[in-house]
């Protein structure tokens, strides 16, 4: 080989190796930007993972509080639910409840009219009994006067006061047994009995005198009544 030949080839290896050289930089240089920017993407990546990972949580808290939600709301429901069905039912209850209202106001309007009629009846039968005892006080007032007439007379009072000396001298003669008598005054008849003891044990003016008990036996009383003899 020629010696010309010979350093051309070397000269083209030169040229060769400066091109590797240089595109052995260049890929260096590459390899470096695209380490640089696979680690910042790598960095990126990992922040987004991260801010995915905060959003998952916050989503899981906020879907675990809707579901808390969730069963407040259903648990409320059921209780309003229920609640309707009571509504409804004290509805029925009140609707049955002004109907025997409504019945029992129509039946109060017929005894009202009954009342009113009896009430009628017997201001008819008081204003008679009053005009009667009006005619029966004026024929009162008449005998009045004539027994104040007769008691003003001299000889009438001769023989009364002569009936009386009599009565004293009698009751002087006899023991009149107490039987009958009131049992707290023990002068005046008893003519009034006493509910629900059934005594009759008390005169017109102690039955007013009393408390709440029967002075005979003790036991509580309802009421008094007179007993009238036929």
């Amino acid at each position: 080989m020629k010696e010309s030949d010979l350093n051309f080839c070397i000269l083209k290896l030169s040229e060769l190796k400066l091109k590797y050289e240089n595109n052995v930089n260049i890929l260096r240089e590459d390899m470096r930007t695209l380490k640089d920017m696979f680690q910042k993407k790598t960095k990126n990546i990992s922040a987004l993972i991260r801010k995915n990972n905060s959003i998952y949580t916050s989503l899981n808290l906020q879907t675990i509080r809707l579901l808390k939600k969730l069963r407040k709301t259903e648990e409320n429901y059921n209780k309003c639910k229920q609640l309707q069905i009571q509504s409804n039912d004290q509805i029925m209850i009140l609707e049955n409840t002004v109907d025997n209202l409504e019945d029992e106001l129509a039946y109060t309007q017929i005894d009202k009219d009954e009342l009113q009629e009896k009430y009628d009846n017997f201001k008819n039968r008081f204003d008679f009994v009053q005009e009667a005892r009006v005619h029966e006080m004026i024929d009162g007032q008449q005998n009045l006067e004539e027994i104040k007439n007769t008691l003003s007379d001299k000889v009438f009072n001769d023989s009364l006061r002569s009936v009386q000396d009599t009565i004293i001298s009698m009751q002087n003669l006899l023991s009149l047994s107490e039987e009958g008598n009131c049992v707290v005054c023990k002068n005046r008849r008893a003519n009034h009995i006493i509910i629900p003891c059934g005594h009759q044990c008390l005169c017109h003016n102690c039955s007013y005198a009393i408390g709440d008990t029967c002075p005979y036996c003790k036991s509580l009383l309802t009421s008094i009544n007179k007993v009238y003899m036929v």
